[in-house]
């Protein structure tokens, strides 16, 4: 279950609060490692899912609000990061709408010019997409 402090911080963080059904899927969710990746079928060669993650007391490669701090200077303001894939690269929430739509962040490249792809437009289609490959 996750600390409902470190999911209000993160929205103060952020600047915004979370699309209620990121909110609640948070709050539920502990992180698993998918191994071998899980994919995201709108599109099974560009996008790997290794895992999602949580706000909870377990490692801290796979808390939300340490991959936050790790990337909120290099991340456009008002997303944050989901999950990611085997290779670094990241998932973000954009929480300027209550959609939450998806976009794949390659970290190699800036984010604020072409290291961002559309992968969802909302996070309960992201979440019905992503399965074992």
């Amino acid at each position: 279950m996750a600390d409902l402090s470190r999911i209000k911080a993160l929205e103060l963080a952020i600047g915004l609060p979370f699309p209620k059904s990121y909110r609640q899927f948070l709050e539920e969710h502990k992180w698993v490692s998918h191994w071998p990746e899980w994919i995201v079928r709108a599109n099974p060669d560009r996008w790997g899912v290794h895992g999602l993650f949580e706000l909870d007391g377990g490692a801290s490669y796979a808390q939300s609000d340490e991959a936050y701090r790790l990337v909120f200077d290099v991340i456009p303001n008002a997303f944050c990061p989901i999950g990611e894939d085997a290779s670094g690269n990241l998932y973000l929430i954009d929480c300027r709408t209550e959609a939450g739509p998806i976009f794949w962040w390659d970290h190699e490249r800036s984010a604020f010019s072409d290291g961002l792809e559309s992968v969802s437009e909302t996070f309960i289609k992201f979440l019905e997409d992503i399965a074992p490959e």
